[in-house]
């Protein structure tokens, strides 16, 4: 069985908690709200990893930064608004690029056992791509299986449901917040809606989903794909903020901006690895798989329903493949 949690201390006494994410399939996107999230396709997460329980905290920014020799070319305090346990903020997307790397290289990563006691062996840190971001949002763990949630937000539709999940601009007294002060989605991330966009690894396509088939694994749009540069290419953000409007903290949700873009409302979150995760070399210009019935119906009273009965997709983990520690032994 897998081991759900790890926790990573950095410097020997700032806790980083994860979650194990579990490979899987899920509908990505959305129906008749923005056309960059169309059309609702079925994506396959084929590697485990863990992502964050909670966006990168101030204190936890502040430790990997502080206690580089030399210091690195990042701000120890870069957010507006101050407090070791609000999200960090004013981070573009080269410096969490930057900060998942010296994580990558500390004495954390390098000594990282699960929350069993075992030595994990992980092979890189990094942001997690978009696909991956919105599977770990929208899992739900119930009994025997773990199904991925059809609504809005990991509570429901609307903005009472929003307001059960996460700070957005209806609630959020224009500040971020401590993290983890909301509900937690299904699996204990938490989060996920609002508080701070977050950075994720894919290029910005505003096409994306119609060039996909259907089913797809791993997609990742790279830098090349939209001729551009690593370094120039812009960057996808996921989730919504503080300061973001309900639309804008959907699940589905997704925006773009120049890769060295700063704001107070945009941070990140971060993954470990156990081997590299690749863009999908299936190719294809259309999606197949439609949203199920009712769907378009939902999304328009979305604003005026508080349900939360959502369709879900049932994640198989009966042959998952799952990493090994390090002494051969799978979870």
């Amino acid at each position: 069985m897998p081991t759900d949690f790890l926790t990573l201390m950095l410097d020997g006494c700032v806790p980083m908690k994860f979650r194990l994410i579990p490979p899987g399939e899920f509908r990505m996107g959305s129906r008749g709200v923005n056309a960059n999230e169309e059309p609702i396709h079925q994506v396959k997460i084929t590697k485990p990893f863990y992502i964050g329980v909670y966006p990168v905290t101030q204190l936890q920014w502040r430790t990997i930064v502080a206690t580089q020799d030399p210091p690195p070319d990042l701000n120890p305090a870069p957010s507006s608004f101050k407090g070791d346990d609000r999200p960090v903020e004013r981070v573009n997307w080269h410096d969490s690029q930057a900060w998942c790397q010296l994580l990558n290289h500390s004495n954390a990563v390098r000594d990282c056992v699960d929350d069993a006691e075992e030595r994990i062996e992980v092979a890189s840190v990094d942001l997690p791509t978009e696909a991956q971001w919105e599977y770990a949002c929208r899992l739900v763990q119930t009994q025997p299986h773990l199904v991925c949630c059809d609504t809005e937000y990991h509570t429901g539709d609307g903005e009472a449901a929003l307001s059960a999940a996460g700070w957005f601009r209806g609630n959020s007294d224009q500040q971020t917040h401590d993290v983890g002060g909301k509900e937690p989605n299904g699996i204990g991330l938490y989060d996920m809606h609002g508080n701070v966009w977050e950075w994720c690894r894919d290029a910005w396509s505003e096409d994306a989903y119609k060039l996909r088939i259907d089913r797809v694994a791993d997609p990742l749009v790279s830098a090349s794909d939209v001729g551009n540069s690593e370094n120039d290419a812009d960057r996808v953000f996921r989730g919504g903020s503080w300061n973001s409007s309900a639309r804008n903290c959907r699940a589905a949700a997704r925006i773009g901006l120049e890769p060295d873009f700063r704001n107070r409302d945009l941070g990140f979150r971060v993954c470990l690895f156990f081997g590299p995760v690749v863009p999908s070399d299936q190719p294809g210009t259309e999606v197949t798989s439609e949203p199920v019935s009712g769907d378009a119906a939902r999304r328009q009273a979305a604003a005026k329903s508080d349900d939360s009965g959502g369709d879900v997709t049932e994640v198989d983990l009966s042959n998952a493949s799952l990493p090994k520690r390090s002494d051969g032994t799978k979870f």
